[in-house]
């Protein structure tokens, strides 16, 4: 039996827990936050702990930096925005567990700073460090990262934050005041905060519309406009990262397009969706939304699932044609406009839903007149196009056939665009000049042909399906997968209608880097675990996971500390008291307190040992001074207060040499004045 220090010293009971599980709440990772902090409390009430050298715990400080080192790894190959940055901050007080847990469950109320640098740790002197403030803070800088919603981010900090710093304020200052000084630092803060927050929201919508018009991003699209890259020089940047995964129902074809947005009204370079209205669409059940019901006798229907991480509370839905109902999908509201565009509204993250739909059919609004618009600066180029074709005199199905084959044949696709003609529209340029583009090109010269042809048209913009990953058994689609195409209104329906010629794929997929396969591997992870998780969600399994933790961490305990090497000690629960919850209350000078109590010399319960030197100096001994130099005592024993500040207080301590030295200039003293 060995009594130990315990690994709390002054921290309060609890409260680490407590803020364990506030950042859980913060950032949605509740059920790891769990048997974290009932492992780290645990503590309190296992006996076993076991002797780590100050070389097992560099072990598990190896540990933790492999697992920092994959963490970001893995964020940077799968992560398609900054918010990599705040998901690293938020998985911290998970990668760094290790080395709490191996503090807290040693014998030892400290690790060795040692332990965390690449020095010669045999050589250098012992640096105690306790990790249980710097693990506290963490916890609360990581719950800051996935504080998006309201101010509990904020009263929670304050509140565990007053806690842990009223056990560290000093008794000189009445604790009424301590107080009032907090509440107003408290103020201060909630009036910078929201200053804070309202500044990066300005700056975040500011460089989100720079980025929208500069590249032509997909990833974040406006449903009422779109600038397009028509007219842009220089390389278009397209992503690798995996956005979407769509599995059709067995025996099913896909859809080769799935649509996002589609507008109305061009001027150039923007496409514009004219008096767009959102409308609530009807809920089935729960999780299901139908957005148009079919006539009985209409069979055609098939099915898909897509799955995909939504970044903002609003995000557009990636369907396809004819889509009638949405199935398995947690929203708080679905809307559509009459332009056929889903918008969802509801928490961020990953997401998983099924759609029926029909070819066959159409959600979006019969035709308007904007649907046969074009603007006046591109009408000389079309009518010259219209002439060259001869198109004015078929019918729509041989205009559709004519102009298909006349874009797949004497137009080629690329990204590397050339300047254009002086006095002429870019679009104009692409029709009659260089006859070089990408798919926004052929979308807009399609698009206005038709309509000058007097066949209602409308641009529409999302994903093109055709990469199956073996893998994965099922389609991926990719952020250079971003397609613009054509909707036409014939037969009483509108139809897909896509002209950029078929090369455009193979052009994009050679450009693409070889090290996407990494990436592909980490998304293919992150998606198994999402729908593992997500599949716990809905059958109430979240609750039983962190069950699995305990088995874990032993597992990783026994890999890398082999049982002949770990010696378990009990504690004497006894002795586990807080005599020695505070640096050193272990000291030999509290014998010399004792023997001059004896003497009739008290110290009061507020007085230092300095203060109390003084007064002892200034005032007459209630003993004999016949055989004690008293001026002689207090010097030795002033001596003697300067190493025991340093090893009470001093965060170095003493080292074994100066230790030695305190236990006998005290015991010196002892034998030479406590017997006067």
């Amino acid at each position: 039996m060995q009594s130990i220090q315990t690994n709390y010293g002054k921290f309060p009971p609890l409260l680490l827990g407590i803020t364990i599980l506030f950042w859980g709440w913060q950032t949605e990772l509740w059920f790891l936050a769990i048997p974290i902090a009932l492992i780290i409390e645990g503590s309190r009430f296992i006996p076993w702990r076991w002797n780590l050298t100050v070389e097992e715990f560099s072990q598990v400080a190896n540990l933790c930096a492999l697992l920092i080192v994959i963490q970001i790894l893995y964020l940077f190959f799968t992560e398609k925005s900054l918010q990599l940055i705040f998901t690293v901050f938020q998985w911290f007080p998970i990668v760094t567990f290790p080395l709490l847990s191996a503090q807290f469950y040693s014998t030892t109320a400290s690790i060795d700073a040692r332990a965390l640098f690449f020095t010669n740790q045999q050589k250098s002197e012992p640096i105690p460090f306790d990790l249980t403030y710097p693990y506290f803070a963490l916890c609360m800088v990581s719950a800051s990262a996935g504080n998006v919603r309201n101010v509990s981010f904020y009263l929670g900090l304050f509140i565990l934050g007053a806690i842990a710093i009223w056990f560290l304020r000093s008794p000189r200052f009445s604790p009424i005041l301590w107080v009032c000084l907090l509440v107003i630092a408290a103020n201060m803060g909630i009036v910078g905060h929201v200053a804070l927050h309202n500044f990066h929201l300005h700056i975040e919508r500011s460089a989100m519309t720079w980025v929208i018009s500069r590249f032509g991003r997909y990833n974040h699209i406006d449903p009422s406009q779109k600038n397009t890259a028509i007219g842009d020089i220089g390389r278009l940047k397209l992503s690798n990262n995996i956005l979407l995964r769509v599995k059709p129902d067995p025996n099913s074809i896909p859809p080769n397009l799935l649509r996002r947005v589609t507008y109305n009204r061009y001027a150039s370079p923007m496409w514009i969706a004219t008096n767009s209205e959102f409308t609530p669409v009807a809920t089935i059940s729960q999780n299901n939304w139908k957005l148009l019901s079919p006539t009985p006798n209409q069979t055609t229907t098939t099915g898909l699932t897509i799955a995909t991480t939504f970044e903002d509370k609003e995000e557009i839905l990636s369907l396809p044609n004819g889509s009638l109902e949405i199935q398995k999908l947690s929203a708080e509201k679905l809307e559509q406009n009459q332009y056929g565009v889903v918008q969802l509204t509801g928490e961020p993250g990953f997401v998983s839903y099924r759609v029926e739909y029909d070819r066959k059919l159409s959600i979006d609004s019969p035709p308007v007149p904007d649907d046969l618009t074009i603007p006046i600066d591109e009408k000389l180029a079309l009518d010259f196009i219209i002439e060259e074709l001869d198109l004015r005199e078929k019918s729509p199905q041989e205009i559709l056939n004519t102009i298909q084959v006349f874009f797949n044949t004497e137009f080629e696709y690329s990204l590397e665009l050339t300047g254009r003609r002086k006095n002429f529209t870019p679009l104009s340029t692409f029709l009659l000049e260089n006859r070089v583009g990408h798919c926004e090109y052929f979308a807009t010269a399609t698009t206005l042909l038709l309509r000058a042809l007097g066949i209602p048209a409308r641009y529409a913009i999302g994903y093109s399906v055709h990469e199956f990953n073996q893998w994965e058994n099922q389609f991926v689609v990719r952020g250079r997968n971003a397609h613009a195409w054509t909707l036409v209104y014939i037969d009483g329906v509108w139809q897909e209608f896509d002209t950029t010629p078929a090369s455009w794929i193979p052009l994009e997929d050679a450009s693409a880097s070889s090290w996407g396969r990494i990436g592909d591997f980490f998304s293919l992870l992150s998606f198994k675990i999402s729908l593992a998780v997500q599949y716990l969600k809905d059958n109430n399994g979240l609750i039983y996971l962190w069950l699995l933790v305990i088995p874990l961490v032993w597992i990783v305990i026994r890999w890398f500390y082999p049982q002949k090497q770990l010696k378990a000690t009990k504690i004497n629960q006894r002795n586990h008291t807080a005599q020695y919850s505070i640096p050193g209350l272990d000291s030999e000078i509290y014998l010399i307190e004792t023997a001059l109590k004896e003497l009739g010399l008290i110290r009061n319960p507020s007085e230092t040992w300095q203060q109390w030197l003084e007064r002892l100096h200034h005032s007459p001994l209630p003993i004999p001074e016949t055989n004690l130099n008293k001026t002689q005592m207090l010097q030795e024993l002033k001596a003697i207060v300067m190493l025991h500040y340093r090893y009470r207080f001093d965060p170095q301590g003493l080292n074994s040499t100066e230790r030695t030295e305190l236990k006998s200039y005290t015991q010196s003293w002892l034998n030479k004045y406590s017997n006067q």
